[in-house]
């Protein structure tokens, strides 16, 4: 069952449209989503704060949203629209509080773009010879990573590099820390969201080209 709320904020109204874990229970309601986007982070990550009738349904097991697709839309009255289709990776804390008059379990579900569930299962084995920073990268995001979207600016120097299996993110790291726009050490790895897929964007860009901010996803969204 997808669900939908509207959150009252200063600058109007945003709603939580078809909010859904791979089918929820109808006893389970959204008490907060919070978004978190960072320039010092390659990962989106989606915190779902949800809240249950703690005996309805009698043997609920909440195991089975376990790398489902977590699913809505940020909608502003009047504005933008923000998707999100990310994988459910983790259940924290839970546990039961008082609502109202009534005791409700608790708990936080966490979401994160699927390539970096496929980073932690992936190790990298290889070299390349007189290439170029943004050409390794772009090779780890595609060939390892199966990323579908990404933004990789041209970097230089190109430069023999061995890859001794390590992470597909640590490769990426490695050639960030090396990677020069111009005289411009400053590449970083990074994501954001799509807000028309709701699927993560892989970055790797320098923050002379990136700056001023380009994304228009999360700041839309920003409260005062």
């Amino acid at each position: 069952m997808a669900i939908t709320y509207a959150i009252q904020d200063p600058k109007g109204i945003i709603e939580i449209q078809n909010f859904d874990i791979g089918g929820l229970p109808e006893n389970i309601t959204v008490k907060e989503i919070n978004i978190v986007e960072s320039l010092t982070s390659p990962v989106v990550q989606v915190m779902a704060v949800l809240q249950s009738a703690i005996y309805d349904p009698p043997g609920k097991n909440f195991d089975q949203f376990k790398n489902k697709d977590m699913t809505f839309t940020l909608q502003r009255k009047g504005g933008a629209s923000l998707k999100c289709n990310l994988k459910t990776y983790r259940l924290e804390n839970r546990s039961m509080v008082q609502n109202n008059m009534t005791a409700v379990e608790e708990m936080t579900f966490h979401a994160i773009d699927e390539t970096v569930l496929k980073d932690a299962t992936c190790l990298v084995s290889k070299s390349w010879k007189c290439t170029k920073p943004s050409e390794v990268v772009s090779n780890v995001l595609r060939k390892c990573l199966e990323a579908e979207d990404t933004v990789v600016d041209s970097a230089d120097p190109a430069r023999d590099y061995i890859a001794e299996n390590i992470h597909p993110f640590q490769v990426i790291a490695q050639q960030a820390n090396v990677a020069l726009d111009g005289d411009d050490p400053s590449f970083l790895h990074f994501m954001t969201l799509n807000e028309q897929t709701g699927k993560g964007v892989h970055h790797f860009q320098s923050l002379k080209k990136y700056f001023p901010f380009k994304s228009n996803s999360i700041l839309r969204f920003q409260l005062p």
